[in-house]
């Protein structure tokens, strides 16, 4: 606002025809701060409401419906303090007297534009520290849920029991599968993206893992074409929507869950079929799916969609 108002005076005089008979009194700094303090809360509030989840991701579209927004309330303001502070005029004598006599509205215009732009570049830049806190708080939180405790006792359970009935090849398998899981998540902790391959060849191990425990109840499919392996997508995306897909759905070797992960175009899809627990219906399945939606939203202003029906639930997520 302080930028506006200081801003205004010399625009004023490298816009202004009459700028030799330029007057700034008293009045004319009430008034050009009167506006411009009107200008800045419409500019601030133009800029909040087009970058809303219906216009972020349409950059162009945002930017021109903002200016145009912006240039419509500026003339409505000038307008209206004229009116108010200075003397009635008729609306077609001021935009004649403003435009093409005095040129007094080109000043404003250009005002109104920087305002806007200033404050986008604050708002972006705003959002990309808060998108670098939400990265390092999901890293945190990730990390701690791959080590929760009662991951850690499910698969100690799982070596005592294969130990019992004198596995040791399925320990030696089992473990080295588990020890694939944390070397990944240790070495891949501190980026955001990583390859479809990467993805792929971890949640084979996850799988590796969950397998010894559900037996025949669980069964996945990972159909991603060669292409698509170089690919990016963000850390541990698949091993959320695998686990989504175990913790919500009841299921035994004589109802196995099913689950079917594969590329089309620009996008992994990973599906499964639903039977749900009774106390769940997918309820709380929403928190880590929201999350994962807001990163990539973040990463490249594309959400994931998820489709369900009566058999199937299936998300859909762009690549980067």
């Amino acid at each position: 606002m302080l930028f506006t108002f200081v801003t205004s005076v010399p625009i004023d005089v490298l816009i202004s025809n009459y700028a030799t008979e330029l007057r700034i009194d008293g009045f004319y700094l009430l008034f050009n701060f009167v506006v411009y303090s009107l200008m800045t809360i419409v500019c601030i509030s133009a800029v909040n409401f087009f970058n809303s989840e219906n216009f972020r991701n349409k950059y162009p579209l945002r930017l021109i419906t903002e200016f145009l927004f912006v240039i419509i309330s500026v003339n409505i303001i000038l307008y209206v303090c004229n009116y108010v502070l200075y003397k009635p005029v008729r609306i077609a004598e001021y935009f004649y007297s403003g435009i093409i006599r005095d040129k007094t509205l080109l000043g404003s215009y250009i005002q109104g534009t920087l305002v806007m732009i200033i404050t986008e570049f604050i708002y972006q830049y705003d959002m990309r520290k808060k998108a670098e806190i939400e990265k390092e708080r999901f890293r945190y939180m990730q990390l701690k849920a791959q080590l929760d405790p009662h991951f850690l006792f499910n698969c100690f359970n799982t070596i005592s029991s294969m130990g019992y009935k004198g596995g040791v090849k399925e320990i030696a398998v089992y473990t080295s599968s588990l020890a694939d899981i944390y070397r990944y998540i240790l070495n891949s902790k501190n980026e955001d993206e990583v390859t479809v391959k990467q993805e792929q060849d971890f949640i084979l191990n996850y799988y590796g893992v969950l397998k010894q425990r559900y037996k025949e109840g669980l069964m996945l499919q990972v159909n991603i074409s060669d292409k698509t392996q170089n690919k990016k997508m963000l850390f541990l995306t698949l091993q959320l929507l695998v686990e989504n897909a175990v913790k919500h759905n009841a299921f035994n070797k004589d109802n196995p869950l099913k689950v079917l992960i594969y590329d089309s175009g620009d996008y992994i899809i990973t599906e499964n079929n639903i039977n749900t627990k009774e106390t769940d219906a997918y309820k709380k399945s929403g928190i880590g799916l929201k999350n994962l939606n807001q990163r990539y939203e973040m990463a490249c202003k594309k959400g994931i969609t998820v489709r369900k029906d009566e058999t199937t639930f299936k998300v859909i997520v762009p690549l980067i």
